[in-house]
Formats: C-alpha cells, sequence, structure tokens
C-alpha cells in the first residue's frame, strides 16, 4: 500500500483549485467549424464537462482544440468529482469504500482535510504516480445534497432517503435529468431509524404504536428529539410509519442541526426518547421495539438484512444523467462487488450479501407467527408449510412492495436483482430454492393463499431459468409484524427465498 505525503497531496489540490476558478474556455473543432465557450465544470482526460449558454453538455474533447486559462494540461488531467449528503455516509461509510477501491486497485492515495465538513481524497497511479481523481467530500445531510447538486456544487448525493417528489423536479429543471429513473441511484448499505435513549432511561422496550404516538401525539408529555429536517432521518420515519396512520409530527419535537447535539440532549434527560440512524447510535441505548402481540421488532444483522425490522433505512448515491469518468465509473461498478460489502460490514453498516438462516434457528419467529396466524388458518396447511420447509433456510432477501401495489420497493428490487447475478454465477447450483409468498389476513385463507402463490410466482419469474425453483404460496399463515398498524400489515406482505 502506498499513501501520499500530505505536501504532495496539497500541491496537487492547488493546482486542480486553480483550473477550478477558471472563468472561460473555448473548446474549437480541428476544422473551425464549430467552437463552444463554457466554464469548465469537469474534465476526465477525454470529456470536457462546460457550463454553457445553452446549459450543461459534455464535449469529446478529442475532436476538440482547447482555449482559456481553464484548459487542463495533458499531463495533470483535471479529474474531480465532489459528493455531499448524509453524514454517516459522507464521513464514514464512502470514505471506508473510496479506500477500498484504491488499495483493489493498487492506487496510492491520500487524505487532505479542510475544515470540519469538507475533505478529499486524491488517488493517484500506484506505478508512477500519475494523478488519477481527486473526490471531495461534504459532510451534509440528505436534503443538502439534493440542494448542492442543483447547485452544481456536488456531482453524486448520499441520501438516507429516496428522493422526494419536488426534489426530483427541481434537480430535473436544473438539467440534472430524472433522478427518480431505474438506475440513477445505487444502494451503498442498509441503516435503520431506531428509537434511543440514555443509559440512565428506565426504558427497555417500546412497543410500536406507543413509539408512533410518542413523535405524533401533541398532548404527550415525554419529551421527544430527532435530527433536523433534511436529514433523511425525519423524513423516512413520516413516509414510512406516521402517513399511512394519518399522522403527522407533534409540534412538541425538538429538531437538533447535528448528532453530537442530539445525543447531547438524550444523555441530559434520561425521561426523554430520541429517533435517530442506527449507526450514528453509539452511546445510547436502543430501545427494543415490539408489537402488540407475540411478535417483535428485532435489529439483529438478519432482522436488518430481511427487512423484518420495519424502519430500515437504504443509504443511496444518487448521480445525476450524465457521463461519469471512467475511474468513478469503476468506481460504481466496485460498490456492487462481494469485497465492497466486506468493506461496509467493518465500517459498522449492514451488508447487502444474502445470508443464509437455518430453519431452527427461526423458532422464535415462527413461534410467533403460527400463534398471530388466527383461526382461519387450518392446522393441515400450518402442518404442510413446516413440512416444505423442513431442511431448509431462509435467504435474508425479503422482498417486500410499495404500499397498495404490486411494485417492489426499491431496497427489494435491488436485492432481486443481486440474487439474479448471484444465481447466473452459479451461486446456488445444484440445490434447490423455495420462493413463499405472503399476505396480511384480510380476507379468508383461500383467497390470501391464491394472492399470495402470485407474488411467489411474479418473483420466481425474475429468476434465471437454469435455477431448480419451487413457489409456495402461504396467505397470512407466517406473518412477520403485528397488524395493528399499516406499517405492521405492509411487513406482512412479501415474498421470502428459502434455499435446501
Amino acid at each position: 500500500m502506498r499513501i501520499l505525503c500530505a505536501a504532495r497531496v496539497a500541491a496537487l489540490f492547488l493546482f486542480w483549485s486553480s483550473i477550478a476558478v477558471a472563468q472561460t474556455v473555448t473548446l474549437s473543432s480541428n476544422d473551425g467549424s464549430l467552437a463552444l465557450e463554457g466554464r469548465v465544470l469537469g474534465f476526465d482526460g477525454r470529456y470536457f464537462r462546460l457550463e454553457t449558454v445553452y446549459g450543461e453538455v459534455t464535449v469529446d474533447g478529442d475532436a476538440m482544440l482547447c482555449a482559456g486559462s481553464g484548459c487542463p494540461s495533458p499531463s495533470a488531467p483535471m479529474v474531480r468529482v465532489r459528493i455531499s449528503g448524509t453524514a454517516s455516509a459522507t464521513s464514514v461509510l464512502l470514505p471506508a469504500l473510496v479506500e477500498g477501491f484504491a488499495l483493489r486497485n493498487g492506487y496510492a492515495f491520500a487524505r487532505v482535510t479542510e475544515d470540519a465538513t469538507h475533505f478529499s481524497y486524491t488517488l493517484v497511479d500506484g506505478s508512477d504516480g500519475a494523478p488519477l481523481i481527486e473526490i471531495g467530500f461534504r459532510i451534509s445531510s440528505s436534503g443538502e445534497g439534493f440542494a448542492d447538486l442543483i447547485v452544481d456544487e456536488a456531482d453524486l448525493v448520499a441520501s438516507l432517503r429516496p428522493i422526494r417528489a419536488g426534489e426530483a423536479e427541481l434537480e430535473q429543471e436544473a438539467g440534472r435529468g430524472d433522478l427518480t429513473r431505474p438506475g440513477q441511484a445505487t444502494i451503498l448499505a442498509l441503516d435503520a431509524i431506531v428509537p434511543v435513549v440514555s443509559a440512565g432511561s428506565a426504558l427497555n422496550a417500546i412497543t410500536l404504536p406507543t413509539f408512533l404516538a410518542a413523535f405524533s401525539d401533541p398532548d404527550s408529555t415525554r419529551p421527544v428529539h430527532t435530527l433536523a429536517r433534511g436529514s433523511g432521518v425525519v423524513e423516512l420515519f413520516v413516509d414510512r410509519a406516521l402517513r399511512p396512520e394519518g399522522l403527522s409530527l407533534s409540534p412538541r419535537i425538538v429538531f437538533h442541526q447535528t448528532v453530537e447535539a442530539l445525543k447531547e440532549a438524550l444523555l441530559d434527560d434520561p425521561q426523554a426518547i430520541g429517533l435517530m440512524a442506527l449507526s450514528e447510535a453509539s452511546g445510547l441505548r436502543r430501545l427494543d421495539l415490539s408489537g402488540t402481540c407475540a411478535l417483535s421488532y428485532g435489529t439483529a444483522l438478519a432482522d436488518l438484512k430481511s427487512g423484518d425490522y420495519p424502519l430500515v433505512a437504504p443509504i443511496y448515491v444518487y448521480r445525476p444523467m450524465r457521463r461519469l469518468p471512467p475511474i468513478m465509473q469503476d468506481f460504481m461498478a466496485y460498490l456492487e462487488t462481494p469485497a465492497a460489502q466486506v468493506v461496509v460490514q467493518r465500517a459498522g453498516f449492514v451488508d447487502q450479501q444474502p445470508d443464509e438462516i437455518p430453519l431452527a434457528a427461526q423458532g422464535g419467529r415462527l413461534v410467533g407467527a403460527i400463534e398471530q396466524a388466527g383461526a382461519d388458518v387450518p392446522l393441515p396447511e400450518l402442518k404442510d408449510i413446516l413440512a416444505i420447509l423442513a431442511g431448509s433456510a431462509r435467504l435474508s432477501v425479503s422482498l417486500r412492495f410499495e404500499e397498495g401495489g404490486d411494485v417492489l420497493t426499491s431496497v427489494s428490487r435491488a436485492a432481486l436483482d443481486r440474487l439474479a447475478r448471484q444465481i447466473a454465477r452459479g451461486a446456488y447450483a445444484g440445490r434447490s430454492l423455495i420462493v413463499t409468498g405472503h399476505t396480511g389476513s384480510d380476507g379468508d385463507f383461500a383467497e390470501n393463499k391464491a394472492a399470495s402463490l402470485a407474488l411467489a410466482e411474479s418473483v420466481r419469474n425474475v429468476l434465471p431459468a437454469t435455477q431448480d425453483v419451487e413457489v409456495l404460496g402461504v396467505g397470512e399463515a407466517l406473518p412477520s409484524a403485528c397488524e395493528t398498524t399499516v406499517l405492521g400489515r405492509a411487513q406482512n406482505r412479501r415474498v421470502e427465498i428459502w434455499v435446501r
């Protein structure tokens, strides 16, 4: 491993900074028939990205001549990418992935800190020291990341939530393209939104309805705290948990600009409850989240990977509809590899590699599910289901659907695509998969069983035909959540993957 000395990195940074502040350049075709003037936004060694009177354009520099002080030197092309967004991703996760990418490819790298919220990585060729790319980071929030992209102060956005409709419209108006299209967002890892208290609190657990009431009931007397709007935490909580119940945030909530301020407020008040990302909850006690039935919602690795915990929060990286430099394209491809998932784990986040959970290790879940199955589920059906699953292991790949439809959530689409690629590479050669469909308890068992079988078949049809796949519809027989909330009912409508 080679790490650059700070003096050399500083010299490279000053060189690139001098290019960045140049006003304009003129690109002319070799025969002089075309000329384009604009401010250089980026150059990857071949393609220029310019801000022009026509908007942002990308031009092939091999066919053009460059004139002006902003023209990059052929010996040290300006390859610069800026990432802004949620603090957990920009301060910890993405830097770890950049370092992992560099080490995997034999690049030397160094980190230069500018201030409390800005730093950059410089990657150079490990053999000849040629500069490859500068990746700048701004530690901000999900909302600020999307705002930075609009004003061209970021090239990629790290977000703890999906882009919102208003943000997507503004991005499109600014020439960044439709960021809601498939392929514009990559899921880096999984996090979760959790209730937390200080170590001195008398609380150890809280039911999901009580948790929702604490942050929505204006008459609740318990102090509640969370991060400021825009962080992604509160928006995801509202979208996933409150709005489906017809609830809104309590006016009594105290919002904090930083994780440190939120933690301090909770540590000072043992009666208070906080709402924050699991990855940022160190030093606080995470409350066990239970239902009003025999089922509970754990935050163990398998619970988060499978989405059985109802407030799993994917960490997204959004990219505008423009060409990324080749080395950054390689980095984005690296994010999908098993090597990157190892880095994700070591950085303290939840990776997306499927794990196998033996049936014997799921006794508590299955007992709770059977207790909640209801009188409409015939005992022989339960016996048949368990007989089919005997000897199998559940993959930590549960697929869930958008509210009120048959469209998979973004997390589930990514998980299904990843599973399909692994199957195509022979990951389960010689083994059988069982795709089980599940529904809520509305309606009679026969109708639910048919509906759950249709869900299972819709997933089976996406998997490679070379894989031995069996489908099974179990209706409401094996619920994963209590149905006293809309969120719980949504949790139960799912598809699981088993392997034997």
